[in-house]
C-alpha cells in the first residue's frame, strides 16, 4: 500500500524526530496524514471498476468489494501507525514506543550539536 511501508512519508516523520525542539504530537499526526492522503491518491473514490466495461455487473461488484477493502486496509495502517507511536500508545513492545523513540533522537540530536 503506497506510503504505509517507508517511503518518502516515513523518512519525513524520522526528520522531525530529529529536529531539535520539534513536537512528538505533530509528527505524529503528519505521518498519518500524510499516509491517509496517499491512501486517497492511490484509492480514489468512486471505484474505478464500476463503469470500466470489463465483464458483468457481477464482476465489477466484486473488483469495487475488494478495492473499498484494500482502501479501508490502507487507512486503518495509519491509524495503526499513529495509535502506535503516540505517547499514549503501546508501541510494540514495552521496550519501544513512538515516546520512548522520539525521546531518544532529541537527546541523539543534541548530543551531535555539543
Amino acid at each position: 500500500m503506497p506510503g504505509a511501508t517507508g517511503g518518502p512519508a516515513c523518512n519525513r516523520h524520522d526528520v522531525c524526530y530529529q529536529t531539535r525542539g520539534s513536537d512528538q504530537g505533530r509528527c505524529d499526526f503528519a505521518l498519518r496524514e500524510e499516509i491517509i492522503n496517499s491512501c486517497t491518491l492511490a484509492y480514489p473514490l468512486p471505484c474505478p471498476h464500476l463503469n470500466d466495461g470489463e465483464g458483468s455487473k457481477f464482476t465489477s461488484a466484486i473488483a469495487c468489494q475488494d478495492y473499498k477493502s484494500e482502501r479501508k486496509d490502507c487507512n486503518d495502517i495509519a491509524d495503526w501507525f499513529y495509535k502506535g507511536l503516540s505517547p499514549a500508545g503501546t508501541g510494540i513492545n514495552e521496550n519501544w514506543s513512538g515516546e520512548a523513540a522520539f525521546k531518544t533522537r532529541q537527546v541523539q540530536y543534541c548530543e551531535c550539536c555539543k
